[in-house]
Parts: C-alpha cells; sequence; structure tokens
C-alpha cells in the first residue's frame, strides 16, 4: 500500500497541486479539484478512491500487474473516474437503490483476511487517513456504482446467434489458420568461432545426418538454440520459407544460412491452411461482441448522465 501512496503523489504532480500545496497534509486533503451537482470532490476523496480501488483490486486475488495495469488507467484520469461514480452513486440513490449490510460485512472481511491481525488491519487504515467507517462508506459507495452498471446496462444485453455468425463471416482473417509445419531445428551461429570452425561443424552435422544418425542426436550435440517446434507460413523470409515448405514430412533440409548463422530443419508435419470451425470459436465471438456493447452503452449512458449533470473539473 505505501507503494501505491507514492504513485498516488506522482499522480497530484500531474494535477499540479501537490508540490505547492505541501505546507500541510490538511490543505492538500481539503483542495477541491472538481465539483459534481452539489458535491465537491477534493484531492482526499480521489486518494480514498484510488486507495479503495487497489484494496479491492488485492482482496479480490487479482493478478500484481493486471493490477498495475489498472492503477496505472486510474492514475491518468483519475478524476473523471470519480466523478463517473459520483455519477453512478446519484444515479442509483435516485433509484432507491440499498445495499445490505451483510454484504459489505463480507467485503470487510475479505479485506481484514489479507492482513496478520486486526491491529494490523487497522493500523494501515490509519496510516491511508482513513476510519473504518471511511471504509465501510467507500465499499458502498463502489458498490452501488457497480451494481447500478450491472442493472441498468449488463443485464439488459443481449447477443444474438445471428449476431455470432454475422460476425465471423464478416472477419475470416480472425478465424484463418495459415499453413503450417512442425519441425525440429538444429542452429549453428556465425559468433560461435570463425568461419572454418562453425563451417566444420555444419558439415559434420549435415555428414551424420546423411548417414542415417537421429536428428535429436545431432541436435543435441550442434545446436546452439532451442528447436523451433511450430511454425507457420508467413512469418519467415520468403527465400527460407519456400525451402521450409517444400520439404516433406520425415525430410531433412540442406544447410540455410540466415544473418545470424546457418539452420537445418527436419519436417516432422505439415498442416493445410484452414478456417476455425464456427463451433469452436463461438463463445469467444459472443463474448467480445457482448463486451463491446457493453463498452459501447456504458459510455454512451455515462455521457448522458453527465450532461444531465452540473460537472466542473478545478484547474
Amino acid at each position: 500500500m505505501h507503494r501505491w501512496n507514492k504513485k498516488l503523489k506522482i499522480l497530484f504532480l500531474t494535477l499540479g497541486v501537490w508540490g505547492g500545496l505541501a505546507a500541510s497534509a490538511g490543505a492538500v486533503d481539503d483542495t477541491i479539484i472538481a465539483v459534481v451537482n452539489d458535491d465537491v470532490i477534493t484531492l482526499q476523496d480521489l486518494h480514498d478512491f484510488l486507495n479503495i480501488v487497489y484494496i479491492q483490486l488485492t482482496s479480490e486475488g487479482t493478478k500484481p500487474q493486471e493490477i498495475e495495469s489498472i492503477m496505472q488507467q486510474y492514475q491518468t484520469d483519475g478524476i473523471n473516474r470519480l466523478i463517473e461514480q459520483k455519477l453512478l452513486i446519484d444515479e442509483a440513490n435516485r433509484k432507491g437503490m440499498t445495499i445490505k449490510p451483510s454484504y459489505i460485512d463480507g467485503k470487510l472481511e475479505t479485506i481484514r483476511q489479507k492482513y496478520k491481525s486486526e491491529k494490523e488491519f487497522r493500523e494501515a487504515l490509519q496510516k491511508d487517513g482513513m476510519s473504518l467507517t471511511d471504509l465501510r462508506n467507500r465499499i458502498t459507495d463502489q458498490t452501488k456504482a457497480k451494481f447500478i452498471i450491472e442493472r441498468e446496462i449488463r443485464d439488459k444485453l443481449f447477443v444474438n446467434p445471428q449476431e455470432v455468425t454475422d460476425y465471423y463471416h464478416q472477419h475470416p482473417d480472425e478465424f484463418h489458420q495459415p499453413e503450417g509445419v512442425e519441425l525440429d531445428s538444429i542452429f549453428i551461429p556465425f559468433e560461435d568461432a570463425n568461419q572454418r570452425t562453425w563451417a566444420i561443424s555444419v558439415q559434420e552435422a549435415l555428414d551424420k545426418l546423411k548417414g542415417g544418425a537421429d536428428f535429436g542426436e545431432v541436435m543435441n550435440t550442434y545446436s546452439k538454440a532451442p528447436s523451433i517446434g511450430s511454425l507457420e507460413k508467413g512469418t519467415l523470409l520468403p527465400e527460407i520459407e519456400q525451402k521450409i515448405f517444400s520439404l516433406q514430412p520425415g525430410e531433412n533440409s540442406s544447410a540455410i544460412e540466415t544473418d545470424r548463422g546457418v539452420y537445418i530443419f527436419k519436417i516432422k508435419a505439415k498442416h493445410s491452411a484452414t478456417m476455425t470451425a464456427l463451433e469452436e470459436v463461438k463463445d469467444s465471438i459472443q463474448k467480445k461482441i457482448f463486451q463491446q456493447k457493453f463498452k459501447n452503452r456504458l459510455q454512451d449512458w455515462l455521457s448522458k448522465l453527465r450532461k444531465q449533470a452540473y460537472v466542473e473539473i478545478k484547474q
């Protein structure tokens, strides 16, 4: 949590208010940075908002790199995110939405369990300038914002089978599987030694393969890089791919020179270009269409709420 507090300072610097108002913590906390209808948003509100986002992501077991990515987004657009939440809470309250205390109790208990003791939990809150009541209120607000989105947007969305079929036929490139090969490879780099030495290694490897030696054994002896394994057409230089794809399964290539060294390939299997069947990808298409609909509908709704409200961001 302390690491994120440092990031909050970076955010406040980008807002142009941290350094000039550092005379006292209270002065910084009370600085008004936005107005939404009859409510003001202060730096303390923003600090608490970002802290709760971080705490909830952590308590939900979100992976650290995902948390980092999400918090970077909030750091970039924290004020607008908080304004949107205020608008959503106002809408939830206008429609009489309430959250059961038992639900919030469960959320608080999940957060508590991340700490070794109740004392450590309370001390962490104190360091962030929050009381247990503050935390409960912030979680309640975020829950209202989440539930009003689910009720007004997510629960009203539907993707019908025809939309999935249409998307599949309108985006064939997404489901086209190019021609490919499964192969083993021997790589002898130029940088390993002088030209005579690597040339001898290449020739020795080729001679052993021509003599019937097992490709895997020769690979273990001479190759300086892991086997390539799978290769799709269109990923290498055309002149190299032409040589590889002209081979048949079980056949070895000659020495193929690149700018880094020499390759020798053995083709294990070949795959023709295909289209992934609709049945195999219909679920992923459905999710993609749903997410896009959700994003568009949510942005339209938030824009409408914002136009209906009084919103001012202080410079």
